[in-house]
């Protein structure tokens, strides 16, 4: 009977033994040995997928386009170069369809042509042969001085003729010889009522003249049609317009 009853109660202790080892907390795993997953600064396991993570205080930067200027930045564009590009000086502009006359020395001589050049005028800037020659069918370029008397005393009979083919596009241009007098130039054209357009010799075209007045015909072209020395009324003039119109 006592045996019966020991073995009772070492069977309920085993039970109560066994009971207790599957009740007892199970420890965590550690996470050093999760795969795909590795501590700030450490390599990840060999082939763990890697997990990109972030450097402890790193702040990371939205993957987005930024704007060419933002709110903290001014864009300061640089000047561009006036040769940039080019690898030459910038060349001067040219109206589109006017023709211009080539370059070379003077001659006034029947059948030369007239080179292109650039002088002044008496009312101020300066002029091209190209822009007077090529808008008209024909020129007069009347070469004067102050202390021509014959010169001062046709200067009435160009303004006629002037005003006569003005309208067959015919133009009469004065060359003063003596620009150091222009002052006197300015009362005389004044006194005797000259109005067409002035220019003063640099020096280009007195070293070519050995007399005055002297007036050379150009066509549109620059050719110079015709030579002409000494005075002349309005009526051998015109004849001489008509001759080459």
């Amino acid at each position: 009977m006592r045996q019966k009853i020991a073995l009772l109660i070492f069977a309920v202790l085993f039970s109560i033994g066994l009971s207790g080892c599957d009740n007892a907390p199970s420890q965590p795993e550690s996470s050093q040995n999760t795969p795909g997953i590795t501590e700030p600064g450490k390599a990840a396991t060999p082939g763990a997928p890697e997990t990109p993570t972030a450097n402890p205080g790193e702040v990371k930067t939205p993957a987005t386009t930024p704007d060419p200027v933002s709110a903290d930045s001014t864009a300061v564009e640089a000047p561009a170069s006036p040769n940039s590009g080019s690898g030459s000086a910038p060349q001067e502009p040219k109206t589109p369809g006017q023709p211009t006359l080539p370059k070379g020395p003077i001659s006034l001589n029947e059948g030369d042509t007239l080179p292109e050049f650039v002088l002044p005028t008496l009312a101020g800037g300066s002029v091209t042969a190209s822009s007077m020659v090529t808008q008209h069918k024909l020129t007069m370029i009347n070469f004067w001085a102050t202390t021509c008397g014959y010169c001062i005393g046709e200067l009435p009979v160009l303004e006629e003729l002037n005003k006569k083919y003005k309208s067959k596009k015919v133009a009469v241009i004065g060359v003063l010889l003596d620009p150091s007098r222009e002052k006197q130039a300015r009362e005389i054209l004044k006194e005797e009522g000259s109005t067409f357009p002035q220019l003063k010799d640099d020096g280009s075209f007195a070293r070519h003249i050995f007399g005055v007045p002297q007036a050379i015909i150009v066509d549109s072209s620059g050719r110079i049609l015709e030579v002409v020395v000494g005075a002349r009324s309005l009526e051998q003039f015109s004849d001489i317009i008509e001759k080459h119109l």
